[in-house]
């Protein structure tokens, strides 16, 4: 066996905060990211992103620059 786990899976590649408002863009991100079995959290504010990831810290996260809330480039230095 190479590079594998029990049962022929793969391991999860990472886990990718999407931090997306508009609710049919994040969950066309995550179809594709979980395709490739990345772990996937989705939140659609500022502060939901941070609340997400006070809890489980992301690998990377794919940021919309203008969200309700604030600015997805803020964001991501706060992060």
């Amino acid at each position: 066996m190479t590079g594998g786990i029990a049962g022929g899976e793969t391991a999860s590649p990472g886990t990718v905060l999407v931090v997306e408002d508009e609710e049919s863009i994040a969950d066309v991100l995550a179809i594709a990211l979980r395709y490739h079995r990345f772990e996937v959290m989705i939140a659609g504010t500022v502060r939901e992103a941070l609340t997400l990831a006070e809890h489980t810290r992301p690998d990377v996260a794919l940021l919309d620059v203008m969200l309700p809330d604030g600015d997805g480039r803020a964001l991501g230095r706060q992060l």
